[in-house]
């Protein structure tokens, strides 16, 4: 062979070993970008469980099931204590669902419902506590989590 078809030789060596290179760059970026999403599930979910299975948010849910239809001005402080934490816990999770920190399928899967039926009960205590407080945008974060939820179900 001459000079020629040696350095042509030398460049299609040189693009196939370039392009297997890339080929598996990518074959590997997909799966570290798979594991990585696996792993985001799996932190999601388990903050998700710890935060919503702690024994005083549950035991405030339990309490506050009673007041659905209690006028703010009639609710005891401890029951407005148990909204407080109710809406507390669900202003840092739809903060988190707001900017990724958890997944918003996931967390509708894990707890839309009961995040429903939460609001729906403290609807009374979130308007009279904006009242009190002249803070129309208090809890704001619970209720566009809420919306969120409410738009995907009628989707």
């Amino acid at each position: 062979m001459n000079e020629i078809d040696w350095a042509l030789l030398t460049a299609i060596a040189s693009l196939i070993v370039s392009g297997g290179t890339a080929l598996w760059a990518a074959a590997l970026q997909r799966t570290v970008s798979v594991n990585d999403r696996k792993r985001f599930m799996r932190e999601s979910i388990t903050t998700l469980h710890d935060t919503l299975q702690d024994p005083r948010f549950r035991d405030s849910r339990e309490r506050f099931k009673e007041h659905r239809a209690t006028p703010y001005a009639e609710l005891s402080d401890y029951a407005k204590s148990d909204a407080r934490r109710i809406l507390s816990v669900y202003g840092v999770i739809a903060r988190m669902v707001r900017h990724d920190a958890i997944d918003t399928k996931l967390f509708q899967d894990f707890w839309e419902g009961a995040l429903l039926r939460d609001w729906d009960r403290l609807t009374l205590f979130v308007e009279g506590e904006r009242a009190r407080n002249n803070a129309p945008t208090l809890f704001k974060a619970t209720e566009d989590l809420v919306a969120c939820c409410v738009k995907d179900l009628s989707a």
